[in-house]
């Protein structure tokens, strides 16, 4: 198994617990094919994955399918290629990535193989900047609102002085 990002294989490295660009390449602490969980920053949302089967008697004989929730609508029956490409993925919420393969035979195997993605948003989608930003504008609109009034009230006090002023 492998995982690209950007066409960018993401390599085994004691780096971080989640994927990262550092200038060279992308990396994880430990393979993909033993990390089972990637987290994605939302900028990261171009990703392959690479697949095989472990049957090696006619491999050629091999088919695979996949399956990315809440991306595809049904499984993807793709005879013997082994990848999967994915782009403009949706963030916030984790996607689970499903492949199964035949044997040379063409029997399903029962196992499939699963990873779990979860994209990051962006700062402007999280719901504490959202919270923030309407606590702001109702801040800005309580301000205006009292400014106003603020304005009206000196307003009427200066006419009310030139009332008194004319009529003495």
């Amino acid at each position: 198994s492998k995982l690209l990002i950007y066409n960018q294989p993401v390599h085994a490295k004691n780096a971080t617990a989640t994927v990262r660009y550092n200038g060279e390449g992308f990396y994880l602490k430990k393979n993909v094919s033993y990390q089972k969980e990637f987290v994605l920053d939302y900028r990261e949302n171009v990703i392959t994955f690479e697949f095989a089967a472990l049957n090696f008697l006619y491999p050629e004989n091999n088919e695979f399918a996949y399956f990315l929730e809440g991306v595809d609508k049904d499984w993807n029956y793709v005879k013997n290629r082994r990848f999967a490409s994915y782009s403009n993925l949706p963030v916030g919420k984790w996607l689970q990535f499903r492949v199964k393969a035949t044997n040379n035979n063409g029997i399903w195997s029962d196992k499939e193989s699963r990873i779990y993605i979860y994209l990051t948003p962006p700062f402007w989608n999280t719901m504490w900047f959202k919270w923030l930003l309407g606590l702001f504008i109702f801040l800005t609109l309580v301000s205006l609102y009292f400014l106003r009034i603020g304005r009206l009230k000196k307003q009427r006090q200066k006419l009310k002085d030139q009332v008194e002023e004319r009529t003495r």
